[in-house]
């Protein structure tokens, strides 16, 4: 395990409310290739922040990368709707142009 992956788990346990925090290790979680792993935590990071933006947009690419491009219509669909709601016009822009690629 590496050093990052202890200091991120840390902060889970510190402040286990933190988008961010579990955003972090769900990327390092990809980087490391736990696709698994990673993929489960952007999940539970859209249930239960689902105003955390970047979380959509990094599920659906690896959905895309992992061939499921059905889910990733389904989950660009929902972030371009949540993130168009609270304003974040740039990450819905950016998620319709991903869209368009795999529609």
């Amino acid at each position: 395990m590496g050093q990052r992956r202890v200091q991120l788990e840390k902060l889970i346990k510190d402040f286990p409310d933190d988008p961010e925090v579990h955003y972090g290790l769900a990327m390092d979680s990809l980087s490391d290739g736990f696709w698994d792993q990673g993929i489960h935590e952007l999940q539970s990071i859209i249930l239960n922040y689902p105003t955390f933006i970047p979380s959509y947009l990094q599920l659906g690419q690896v959905f895309v990368r992992e061939g499921f491009e059905d889910k990733a219509v389904e989950i660009y669909g929902k972030g371009i709707k949540i993130a168009k709601e609270v304003g974040d016009l740039k990450s819905a822009d950016e998620m319709a142009r991903f869209l368009c690629l795999i529609s």
